[in-house]
């Protein structure tokens, strides 16, 4: 009986329902100008070949206020950064990069982490989407981890949005749409593009995504990581809290953990703390947060409520339209590679013509994977602008260029 209410809830959940066209955006105030001279004297002191990061324009920096759906189709209001070359001329490319898993919901604009990514994007021409999804940062009520659905739907209504602050800043969107983001981002990005191409055809047409690095098989590959030896043990209580919210699987949600997590955890995730303050005091193997009864239910029953709902925000059983690039490290810890791997073969086998995977390198881990990742994704991107319809690795040069940097990037 709670797999048929699981399954009526997901078909009757309405936050895809949003109307075409409609007014998403509630507040743009550019907060920044990242002048082309500071990125390029960034790419200088890290050592990276202006082929590989090209800087053309400044960019301005806009922080973005806008309406999305929570899970049950209530509106709320959530926030986002984008990004715009000042002085590109003619239509620009739209890239939506989906960022990684972050517990603390306070966040301030900087030339750090991703966002330096997203900055070398735009000054060479891409206009860049960066949702916060819902509940982070300035958005309204708790974020909802690997919850597909509002996922895609926080980046699309974002995408919403910046075609409207394109309007009003008088700057020319050349109707090309690339999605991209990293670890949860890589989750995120593969979610918007299914979402796209299954339920918003006629308002947005996928030219490529390269999801990188994602948990996209989280029932089976990443699953295996709740009995095994983990380096991030925070990330289950995460998961098991949206899946609650969302699906209310049971009573409370106490009723997952044994003491003391039952009454520790959610001291632990009110959104002031960060994964570095959690896991020193978590076990490290995240099963053991778990009451024994459930993990026993849940490891004998094929059919258990909580693995069918990880099912349900798996993303490996459909066939992309549009080119997919599947990137991913053999060493990555925290996400085993073999999602990339189950994905591929699954869209592949579904009749899917146009999905790729680029191993980005054999022994880097979770953080160092993410600079070839993306790298990899860009040049991809750029070929799309040159005019591929299928997508190439980039030039020979750049290509050798990165093979090189691979000998002195730390693998850790």
């Amino acid at each position: 009986m709670r797999i048929l209410f699981l399954f009526l809830l997901l078909l009757t959940a309405s936050p895809f329902k949003a109307a075409i066209g409609a007014n998403r955006l509630l507040e743009a105030k550019c907060i920044a100008t990242i002048q082309a001279a500071e990125l390029d004297s960034l790419r200088k002191s890290r050592h990276i070949p202006h082929r590989l990061a090209p800087v053309q324009f400044a960019v301005s920096v806009y922080d973005v206020l806008y309406t999305t759906a929570w899970s049950d189709g209530s509106p709320v209001v959530a926030s986002g950064f984008v990004l715009v070359p000042v002085d590109a001329k003619g239509g620009m490319p739209l890239l939506s990069y989906n960022h990684g898993t972050r517990l603390q919901k306070a966040r301030e604009w900087s030339i750090a982490g991703e966002e330096v990514i997203c900055a070398y994007y735009a000054s060479d021409g891409y206009i860049v989407a960066i949702p916060d999804y819902v509940g982070l940062r300035r958005g309204e009520r708790s974020h909802l981890y690997h919850h597909s659905a509002t996922e895609a739907l926080a980046t699309v209504d974002l995408l919403r949005a910046t075609r409207e602050l394109l309007s009003q800043e008088h700057k020319t969107w050349n109707g090309q749409l690339f999605l991209t983001g990293y670890s949860q981002g890589g989750h995120a990005a593969l979610a918007t593009h299914k979402y796209i191409e299954e339920r918003l055809k006629g308002e947005f047409t996928v030219t490529a995504s390269a999801p990188m690095s994602g948990a996209y098989d989280l029932a089976g590959v990443q699953g295996r990581v709740l009995n095994a030896q983990y380096a991030q043990p925070g990330y289950l209580p995460y998961l098991v809290y949206t899946y609650q919210a969302v699906y209310h699987l049971l009573p409370d949600s106490a009723d997952y953990f044994q003491a003391p997590y039952d009454t520790l955890l959610p001291r632990l995730y009110s959104g002031r703390y960060s994964f570095r303050d959690i896991n020193p005091m978590l076990p490290n193997v995240p099963a053991e947060m778990l009451k024994p009864g459930l993990l026993k239910a849940f490891a004998e029953d094929p059919n258990h409520p909580l693995r069918m709902v990880m099912i349900e925000n798996s993303l490996v059983d459909w066939a992309p339209v549009a080119p997919v690039l599947l990137c991913y490290c053999k060493s990555d810890e925290q996400v085993n590679y073999e999602n990339s791997l189950v994905a591929y073969d699954k869209m592949k086998a579904l009749g899917s013509e146009m999905v790729e995977k680029r191993m980005a390198g054999r022994k880097f881990n979770h953080g160092p994977c993410s600079i070839f990742t993306s790298i990899y994704a860009r040049m991809w991107f750029d070929s799309f602008r040159q005019g591929s319809t299928t997508g190439k690795k980039g030039p020979a040069w750049n290509r050798f260029l990165v093979q090189l940097s691979k000998l002195v990037i730390p693998k850790k």
